[in-house]
């Protein structure tokens, strides 16, 4: 069951994972990528050539805003990102669409207590410079710090006051919207085959494109956000809050779905490719197994990668996992759950389902629920 905040033991046990766990992260993602062979890869295009997209006889792309320095780290983003979207390597295809699509519903959380009242203006409130932080640094270095910074500076991770977690209702009908227009339009775009549907320089485009997400992500939930009309009667006026309730449950039951999707389809393919081989051609049989999309192959640099592709490849999964754990602990921090066998339960149906982005979402979906009713309650009771 709810309690009315966070156990002190688990909020204290939180600060002190949440920075080891960005340590840990830095560890898995850039220390291994320049010590397993990766980078060297990486500096012999650069430095040496000849300077073609990973697989193929096309150039690198060297122009993209005619500022050398973006356009060096867009370059390299490029080249370590193609092998994941050009269809060569059908796991971390699949993995990338897979964490891609998990990103969706925890971002959309974050957003929201971005947006919340207490937190207006906070550290968790710049959800787009967070973003692109990560962008640049990774999910596991970044995102560990940013929640940590949240358990230490916002009123709403032990507040029980309805006020505080109030959001205007044109930020909360716009959250899945400017997702679906900054995240996901890009990756769907970034994904469509070279050069059969599109050149290999434009895909180079779109892949740099896609690096931006979160500032997408934020023009398309401020724009429509600041042309609605707002009532900053959202505290006061009992209907208007009751309407930002309903509205926090249909984006909440959004973003579970659309983990749930995320999750059911990876597996459904992985299961398919798994029970029926022969539906698929000799070349990609077997490759879509659990172990393969899932699971990293080293956790030391003395295994050596054989391409770029396969380094960032496993960077990838390592960060997937890093951030999931940082998120999930979180989740768990804000929920003011009572861990019992119910809790137990829901959380592992929820993981089950919907993969642990999806538990995030039941998570602060329960704790909000929590406490706007106990705001019900009260009105009753007068």
């Amino acid at each position: 069951m709810p309690s009315t905040s966070p156990p002190v033991s688990l909020l204290t046990a939180s600060k002190v994972i949440l920075p080891l766990l960005s340590v840990l992260g830095y560890y898995l993602t850039h220390y291994l990528i320049a010590h397993n062979g990766t980078v060297d890869r990486m500096v012999q295009i650069r430095d040496v050539g000849p300077r073609l997209l990973p697989g193929t006889s096309e150039p690198v792309r060297t122009v993209y805003t005619g500022i050398p320095y973006i356009d060096d780290q867009l370059g390299i983003l490029t080249v370590i990102f193609w092998e994941q979207v050009d269809g060569s390597r059908p796991d971390a295809s699949l993995f990338a669409f897979y964490f891609g699509a998990q990103i969706f519903p925890a971002w959309g959380v974050i957003m929201v207590e971005g947006l919340r009242k207490a937190n207006r203006g906070r550290l968790i409130s710049y959800t787009a410079v967070w973003g692109m932080l990560m962008q640049m640094f990774a999910m596991a270095c970044v995102v560990p710090i940013m929640l940590l910074l949240h358990l230490f500076t916002s009123p709403t991770v032990t507040s029980t006051n309805p006020e505080d977690f109030m959001l205007d209702a044109s930020d909360i009908l716009t959250i899945y919207t400017s997702l679906a227009i900054g995240l996901v339009a890009p990756s769907f775009l970034m994904a469509l085959a070279a050069p059969t549907v599109i050149s290999f320089d434009t895909k180079q485009i779109l892949i740099a494109v896609w690096q931006f997400f979160p500032l997408w992500v934020g023009i398309a939930q401020q724009v429509p956000s600041l042309l609605l009309k707002r009532d900053e009667k959202n505290s006061r006026n009992g209907k208007i809050v009751r309407g930002s309730v309903r509205a926090m449950r249909f984006m909440y039951g959004a973003l579970l779905a659309h983990a749930a999707y995320s999750l059911l389809s990876t597996f459904q393919s992985v299961g398919i490719s798994e029970v029926f081989p022969d539906l698929f051609s000799a070349k990609y049989q077997g490759v879509w197994n659990f172990r393969r999309v899932f699971i990293p192959k080293a956790i030391t640099p003395a295994v050596k990668v054989d391409s770029i592709g396969s380094g960032f490849f496993q960077l990838l999964q390592y960060d997937y996992i890093i951030g999931s754990v940082a998120v999930v602990l979180w989740g768990v921090t804000l929920s003011r759950l009572r861990i019992g066998w119910t809790s137990l339960a829901l959380g592992v149906a929820a993981l089950a389902i919907a993969g642990p982005m999806g538990l995030l979402v039941v998570l602060i979906w329960t704790r909000d629920e929590t406490i706007f009713g106990q705001q019900e309650e009260g009105k009753k009771d007068h």
